[in-house]
């Protein structure tokens, strides 16, 4: 297809051009109305769905469009429709198949109906319409996946309940969990990273209503833990979240303010020796530029998530992978996290204060966990918040 804008009937401008073979045969065209959505859905032949975020790919055209997929969809897909702010996809086939897709951070399968084959194909086109047009009315009555959240050092479950309480509200009936390791603040720093990762899986291990898939968001230290169990534990999460995270790591005075005085001499001075690395959570992620050495040798947490090591871990890149999406932020006001930019994966630059750029880190450049995989098939969003 070529995509176009026009101001005159006789002037058109190029945007896009896709050359398809012919297994992605195109049968169905449906630009969504909406203009803040700007999406544009595509049926094949082969029962898949391709959407286009136009405005992603006027600025990036290189980046692939998603494809909508599942094992039920096989026949050509008759029909598409956004609802009215491209929340919503319903779709149906020429099997007699309804499916209806919502994007929340991804795009997730919530239904896949057999109608009935007399019914009629027209009757079935309608019938998609109708639904499109009813979710944009009655939408709370999605089941939702469950959420997990988890929170920073010296900081308890309960400090993210009025979180969770925004996550009830919006969507009603959803599961959300904040996990709690140990006594809550004072084995967030007094328990290992690998620790924390390990009870913190066994926590949602148990849980019956997250065997079947959840969302997940880790809060600064919680970034760590969060990102840690899906590589290590290969737990079902759809969309990843790391909320001013510190997926770099630390370095600074700043960090070390929310820690007892009597432990910010060890991590400032001590972080490496084994002892110290051995009790204090914040030292397995104290990433000292100008001690790197030491840092990969010595660090018992941080170079082995992030796959700095020697020898990889391709099961860490595998589970990152499968990831729907993988969304990070960080904070230009940041009073504690130095670099504020870690939550971005960029440290500080070697035997400098300079923090690195996105596309010349050593994290994205040579794809250590899938990092530079996952931008590349539009996976990974970055944003940036206001607060301390």
């Amino acid at each position: 297809p070529i995509l176009g804008s026009t101001t005159k009937a006789s002037s058109f401008k190029l945007l896009l051009k896709w050359v398809v073979n012919e297994k992605e045969y195109i049968w169905f065209l449906k630009f969504d109305i909406c203009r803040a959505s700007q999406l544009l859905a595509i049926g094949t032949l082969d029962g898949q769905i391709q959407v286009w975020d136009l405005r992603h790919h006027m600025h990036n055209p290189s980046v692939d469009f998603v494809k909508l997929k599942n094992p039920n969809s096989k026949a050509k897909i008759s029909r598409v429709s956004f609802n009215y702010d491209g929340s919503i996809l319903v779709a149906c086939s020429d099997d007699s198949r309804i499916f209806i897709w919502k994007q929340i951070v991804g795009w997730s399968l919530i239904s896949d109906q057999k109608t009935n084959h007399h019914i009629g194909m027209a009757c079935i086109v309608l019938l998609v319409f109708i639904i499109s047009i009813v979710l944009s009315i009655s939408i709370n009555a999605i089941t939702y996946r469950p959420v997990v959240l988890m929170h920073g050092v010296t900081r308890n479950a309960s400090d993210l309940n009025e979180f969770a309480g925004w996550i009830n509200e919006t969507y009603s009936g959803i599961y959300v969990i904040s996990v709690e390791i140990g006594n809550g603040a004072d084995d967030s720093f007094l328990l290992t990273m690998n620790r924390q990762v390990e009870l913190f899986c066994n926590t949602i291990r148990a849980d019956p209503h997250l065997q079947k898939g959840f969302n997940m968001l880790g809060f600064s230290q919680g970034s760590l833990i969060v990102r840690a169990a899906v590589e290590r534990c290969s737990l079902p999460v759809y969309n990843l979240i790391t909320l001013s995270g510190i997926n770099e790591g630390v370095f600074g005075v700043p960090n070390l303010q929310q820690l007892p005085p009597d432990f910010r001499k060890l991590i400032s001075e001590f972080a490496y020796e084994k002892a110290v690395q051995d009790v204090i959570s914040v030292a397995g992620y104290w990433r000292d530029p100008y001690q790197l050495d030491k840092y990969m040798s010595r660090c018992q947490f941080l170079p082995d998530i992030n796959n700095e090591l020697a020898v990889r871990n391709e099961t860490y890149k595998m589970n990152m992978l499968k990831l729907n999406a993988f969304v990070m932020t960080y904070s230009d006001v940041d009073e504690v996290v130095a670099p504020s930019l870690s939550g971005w994966f960029l440290g500080y630059k070697p035997k400098s204060m300079d923090v690195e750029t996105w596309n010349q880190s050593r994290q994205f450049t040579e794809d250590l966990i899938g990092l530079r995989t996952l931008w590349d098939q539009g996976k990974i969003y970055r944003f940036t918040s206001h607060v301390s």
